[in-house]
């Protein structure tokens, strides 16, 4: 047929994983030797990130985001778009300075910048944390956590540390102490996510926590 635009509406979600991943690649590879335009409706966000040259994320028929996988990952214009695409560890905060964020874990310097004064939620994905040196209460971006929890996955460790009495979830190649432990952790500026703290973000951001 030859179709000059194709819908498919969630076409690999009775397949099992391994055979789900073969054929999406070879739906792309087909759409693009036809130069059909595919607009294609998923709720898993892996399959959309792995297939889409653009996305279009919409919540209760509200437009949230439209953009490249890349920029809905790492610029979410709003919480539920940032949670959407994989964990988010959310601290409250507010900011001290134009890009510097105070919360109940230290002190946060980020890349985005806004009036002090308002509060906000800062976002970081667990795959942002990184080891330290051990932290000086002077330095930004740093932090003690606790090790709580750890589970090896083969290509990498997810654990779980409270930092404050708040439960923070982490990724690395390695988990080089035991539970109990203090680690010293660290979040750069560039991937730390503030939103503002309006109605909208506040609640989202709260039944997340409630559910985890």
């Amino acid at each position: 047929m030859n179709p000059k635009v194709l819908l498919m509406d969630e076409p690999l979600s009775n397949l099992d994983a391994r055979l789900r991943e073969d054929v999406r690649g070879r739906i792309r590879d087909l759409a693009k030797q036809l130069g059909a335009t595919v607009l294609y409706v998923t709720h898993d966000q892996i399959e959309a990130m792995a297939m889409a040259d653009k996305i279009a994320l919409m919540s209760l028929g509200e437009l949230l985001q439209y953009g490249s996988p890349m920029d809905l990952y790492r610029s979410p214009n709003c919480a539920e778009v940032a949670e959407f695409f994989g964990s988010v560890n959310w601290l409250p905060g507010r900011r001290v300075e134009a890009n510097l964020v105070e919360t109940r874990i230290g002190r946060f310097r980020t890349s985005s910048d806004a009036d002090p004064g308002t509060e906000v939620f800062v976002g970081f994905r667990p795959e942002c944390i990184q080891y330290a040196e051990p932290v000086d209460a002077k330095n930004e971006n740093t932090f003690e956590a606790r090790l709580t929890s750890s589970v090896f996955l083969g290509d990498q460790f997810v654990y779980d540390a409270t930092a404050g009495n708040i439960p923070l979830t982490g990724k690395s190649r390695t988990v080089p102490t035991t539970h109990g432990d203090m680690l010293s952790l660290r979040v750069m500026s560039d991937d730390v996510m503030v939103f503002a703290a309006d109605e909208k973000n506040t609640t989202f951001v709260n039944s997340v926590g409630k559910q985890g």
